[in-house]
């Protein structure tokens, strides 16, 4: 049976510089084929040249759609493959939503997006890496194989992960409306970077503290 993946990107273009602009990086498993269709009528294909190999793919929409601001979906599909980790890059365009519900083999994510987004289906994440995200909550309980994450210099408030006990690591700075992290009795945490300003629960950074002492670890306060 032929194994197949698929991403779902819906963006639009910027009047801005490179607002036409959209790129992202890709690591696969296997070495089937890549297909980008990048819903504006272009396709493009890549085979990664061995196994775990990073691939950059990329695609100008063209001056008239920075202009009049247009609106794409991008499928991203792998065929006889698999997504192992993906990141959004440094991308001029506007991404509005990102569907991740047929990808569920990712284990390293990094992105920033504007809104809710659905990480439930990545139940082979490890590391999460989502700086900036105006999203309030993430909502990690499904992603139980999490081991890192970072979500700094964003709008998070909440942060449920009370089910990922192999989570050892969060980084948190300036995180200025972030007020609970939930974590299980058997969590392993052992670190995390915090601001001196952190604004935290008191009952939930109690808890923190406690956990990440019964585990041996460290405090870091961020002085940026």
């Amino acid at each position: 049976m032929t194994k197949k993946e698929k991403i779902t990107i819906r963006l639009h273009a910027l009047n801005w510089k490179m607002g036409e602009f959209a790129f992202f990086d890709l690591v696969l498993s296997g070495k089937g084929e890549l297909k980008a269709d990048w819903g504006d009528g272009h396709v493009s294909s890549n085979h990664p040249r061995y196994e775990g190999e990073a691939l950059r793919i990329e695609h100008d929409y063209g001056t008239k759609a920075k202009i009049s601001e247009e609106h794409f979906v991008v499928t991203l599909e792998c065929m006889d493959c698999a997504f192992k980790a993906f990141d959004s890059g440094c991308i001029d365009m506007h991404i509005d939503e990102m569907d991740f519900s047929e990808a569920p083999s990712i284990e390293r994510l990094r992105i920033c997006w504007n809104g809710p987004i659905d990480l439930s289906p990545l139940v082979a994440l490890k590391r999460l890496e989502c700086r900036g995200t105006v999203a309030t909550v993430l909502d990690l309980r499904c992603n139980t194989n999490l081991e890192f994450l970072d979500c700094s210099c964003s709008k998070v408030q909440k942060v449920l992960a009370s089910k990922c006990n192999l989570l050892r690591e969060i980084e948190c700075a300036c995180c200025e409306e972030l007020r609970e992290i939930t974590l299980g009795n058997e969590s392993q945490l052992s670190k995390i970077g915090i601001s001196p300003d952190y604004k935290m629960k008191e009952k939930s950074w109690v808890y923190v503290q406690k956990t990440i002492q019964n585990n041996g670890g460290e405090i870091e306060i961020w002085t940026i």
